[in-house]
């Protein structure tokens, strides 16, 4: 049988290089401050609030006359009581208008406080996850609680790791125990056998499968912070 001709990347391509850009280091204290202050972030969309919170006041005023006052004996056709309905009617309608914008605009910009704050939790859980000593992969192993995607699109577990080197939560057959080993996590089986092994993406924190020949699973796998 003739064997295959290797896949070869085309010389065509040329990958290109982020554009350089200052960043600015924020102390932790700074950025605590500012997560306080967009969570306390609210819209009260007082002047249209306002206006319809009068509105209706003049709406209840029409309401009391129309039902209360008398007709004016020069007044036959008692037209001062059909505009007092008038002006109810009228009064009643722009004022639930006028509230009804308000909370609309409210719940419009809270949304958008919300968004920013999902943003932040993600920025911080990133550099959570990167904030460990770069030569300590056991004690942030140790220190964390994780999800394991044995099966990436359908199978996932919570996972976590026993400072005595075994699998707390989650442990079963084939993940048993755990090491450390030349910057990656080795898992063995009951058996003994290394059955998967995981290199650490320090600047997402997550942990892929680099599964070989010496690996009883050869599947693709990956550990994520919980």
């Amino acid at each position: 049988m003739p064997l295959k001709a290797p896949f070869k990347i085309s010389q065509d391509y040329e990958v290109a290089q982020p554009n350089q850009e200052r960043a600015y280091p924020v102390p932790e204290s700074d950025w605590e401050h500012l997560y306080d202050k967009v969570s306390r972030i609210s819209s009260p969309g007082l002047t249209v609030h306002t206006i319809g919170s009068v509105l209706l006041g003049c709406s209840a005023s029409a309401l009391i006359a129309a039902l209360s006052l008398p007709p004016l004996p020069a007044d036959p056709s008692d037209k001062g009581r059909f505009a007092c309905w008038v002006v109810f009617f009228a009064a009643l309608l722009c004022g639930m208008l006028f509230l009804y914008l308000a909370r609309f605009q409210r719940s419009s910009e809270l949304t958008s406080a919300q968004d920013v704050l999902r943003d932040m939790q993600r920025f911080t859980k990133r550099y959570e996850a990167i904030a460990q000593p770069r030569s300590s992969l056991r004690d942030y192993l140790t220190t964390h609680r994780f999800t394991l995607l044995f099966k990436p699109q359908t199978g996932t577990k919570s996972i976590t790791f026993d400072r005595s080197g075994a699998i707390g939560e989650g442990r079963n057959t084939n993940e048993s125990s755990w090491e450390v080993v030349d910057e990656q996590l080795v898992i063995h089986d009951r058996k003994g056998q290394v059955f998967s092994r995981f290199l650490f993406d320090r600047f997402s924190g997550r942990l892929i499968s680099c599964n070989g020949d010496d690996t009883v699973w050869k599947g693709q796998q990956y550990i994520e912070p919980a």
